[in-house]
């Protein structure tokens, strides 16, 4: 993590970057087996996976991104936000159609984790974005199987059966 914060530290001196600002990274790990980030590009911007980091932190980034612009820095660090012993991760996934649907009642969509909700009738043709999907889990075992249950309960919700085979 202080490698990452270093490479923050360093681009947002050099290019002037004020508020909210996202980096892609790919991380590999070394021969030792320790994780090495890679930076892949700066994105200027509020990004979309900002909302991961107000569900998680209990933040509301866009008050904060205003303040900074305006020369109002917080007054801590995300580091004290969790509990050094508190293990949670959060997940964010867009799922796709395999086939085209028809979309079904969507009103209780957004209070089960989905956003980017398409409304009730939409066609969603085969291959594009049906919504967004938010969880989370004590592990990574527990948020993978959190996920793959809401993506299976979406795609039974909107017909969209499992890919046949053909030989």
């Amino acid at each position: 993590m202080k490698t990452v914060q270093g490479m923050a530290d360093r681009i947002t001196r050099r290019f002037g970057l004020r508020g909210l600002n996202g980096m892609d990274l790919v991380v590999s790990e070394t021969v030792e087996g320790e994780p090495t980030p890679w930076l892949i590009e700066v994105n200027p911007r509020y990004t979309a996976s900002m909302e991961l980091i107000e569900w998680a932190y209990g933040l509301n980034l866009f008050s904060l991104h205003l303040n900074a612009l305006n020369g109002h820095l917080p007054d801590f660090h995300l580091e004290e936000r969790l509990p050094p012993e508190q293990s949670h991760f959060f997940v964010k996934a867009i799922l796709y159609t395999r086939e085209t649907v028809t979309v079904p009642d969507t009103a209780r969509w957004v209070e089960r984790g989905r956003r980017d909700v398409p409304h009730p009738g939409e066609v969603i043709a085969a291959g594009h974005p049906v919504c967004t999907v938010l969880t989370d889990g004590a592990s990574w075992n527990i948020l993978w199987h959190r996920l793959m249950t809401e993506i299976e309960a979406i795609r039974r919700e909107i017909g969209d059966r499992e890919e046949v085979c053909s030989s």
